[in-house]
């Protein structure tokens, strides 16, 4: 089972793996935007909901004279009685529930139910003996001393003035990162596409909250949504000793070390102007750590 340790503006999440960090990003992404299509409907004026001329387009009403499919007509002089006794309904599409919707009140519908509770109980428990927790999400402010050159990475963010939060995904892996092989390079490369898809999403829900947001890639040290500058942050950088990894100088490189998994670690790095006990920091580390 996932744990979170909270502290003095520091929080600590324990979670399965990066890629659950994608998926279940995506999940409550999806989640809250339902939720903001069903306020938004609540609040809907209902004439909005009216179609402006029922004679327009392709939903205006059927012609009695061609009731039978492909608009055939039983007789070209008179009416035909089945299409006399067809009624004529007006169709609004706008009162109409969506696909994503429908599917969203089906799976809400079934967790609700006695045979989806007792399915999610026996995955997360088969989760919790199967499925390691092998991912480290902590989030912290940043200390004032290094400002100055993360805002170098992020010309578009204030850094000076407002809150800085640095969130750190580091993930336990199953290749020592201090040498090269074929297996570490696709390992790597898999991890750093979980964390980029993770990452966005994260991004994304902080800014439709107000507040700044992006992050590191971790194959370039590049700010991912910022304007390209010549600063840069790989993981062997001496300023995540801050952070609580230390960073072993080999002679011919630099590696990551973490305090419980040495160098078996990959590390991805998120900034915002979140503060880490603003609501949707709080709902987001939630969100993670739900096995």
């Amino acid at each position: 089972m996932a744990k979170v340790l909270v502290g003095s503006s520091r929080v600590v999440c324990y979670i399965p793996s990066m890629r659950a960090v994608s998926s279940r990003m995506r999940l409550f992404a999806s989640y809250r935007q339902s939720q903001h299509t069903a306020a938004l409907e609540q609040h809907r004026d209902p004439r909005d909901r009216e179609w402006p001329d029922i004679k327009l387009g392709l939903l205006s009403p059927p012609d009695r004279r061609f009731p039978m499919p492909g608009n055939i007509g039983l007789s070209a002089s008179a009416p035909s009685p089945l299409a006399a006794a067809i009624p004529v309904h007006s169709l609004d599409i706008t009162t109409l529930p969506t696909r994503h919707e429908k599917q969203v009140m089906i799976m809400e519908q079934f967790f609700e139910s006695e045979e989806g509770k007792a399915i999610i109980e026996k995955s997360e428990q088969s989760s919790s003996k199967k499925i390691p927790n092998v991912l480290e999400c902590v989030a912290q402010d940043c200390p004032s001393k290094l400002r100055k050159g993360f805002m170098e990475l992020f010309p578009e963010g204030d850094l000076i003035d407002d809150n800085l939060t640095v969130i750190t995904l580091c993930q336990k892996t199953k290749n020592d990162m201090s040498g090269w092989s074929p297996s570490v390079e696709e390992e790597r490369d898999e991890l750093t596409s979980y964390f980029i898809t993770g990452a966005q999403e994260i991004c994304d829900l902080l800014k439709a909250e107000g507040y700044w947001a992006d992050f590191v890639d971790p194959s370039s040290g590049l700010a991912y949504n910022a304007s390209h500058t010549n600063a840069t942050l790989f993981e062997t950088d001496e300023r995540y000793k801050h952070f609580g990894f230390e960073i072993i100088d080999l002679g011919c490189c630099k590696v990551l070390s973490h305090p419980l998994w040495g160098t078996h670690a990959f590390l991805g790095s998120l900034f915002t102007s979140a503060p880490t006990d603003s609501p949707i920091m709080k709902k987001i580390m939630q969100s993670l750590r739900k096995d």
